[in-house]
């Protein structure tokens, strides 16, 4: 079993899922949903900074960067991330909406 760098790990949000968030936080108080897609983003949040390696589907290694690329849909959030091996580092690559969110088409 690998050893991995203890919590907290901190969390980068490439550009594209940062400019997803922003969008998705204007639209959901737009529609009065701004408390739940928050919350929601602060669940996601939590586990990326304590269990990133355990969290979500392993999906890729890419093992000259020593990164792992995870899948998750948490609330009907889509999280794409890669996890350090060795550092306590996650990059945010993906973060929108699916599977019938309000904030999906919005």
């Amino acid at each position: 079993m690998t050893d991995f760098p203890q919590p907290p790990y901190k969390v980068e949000l490439l550009q594209g899922a940062q400019a997803e968030v922003r969008r998705c936080l204007t639209e959901a108080q737009r529609l009065d949903i701004l408390g739940d897609y928050v919350a929601a983003i602060r669940r996601i949040y939590d586990y990326l900074t304590t269990i990133p390696h355990t969290w979500g589907e392993e999906w890729r290694h890419y093992r000259g960067a020593k990164l792992v690329l995870r899948k998750m849909i948490h609330d009907r959030i889509l999280v794409s991330f890669a996890a350090h091996e060795e550092k306590p580092v996650v990059f945010v690559r993906e973060c929108r909406p699916v599977l019938g969110h309000p904030l999906e088409s919005a």
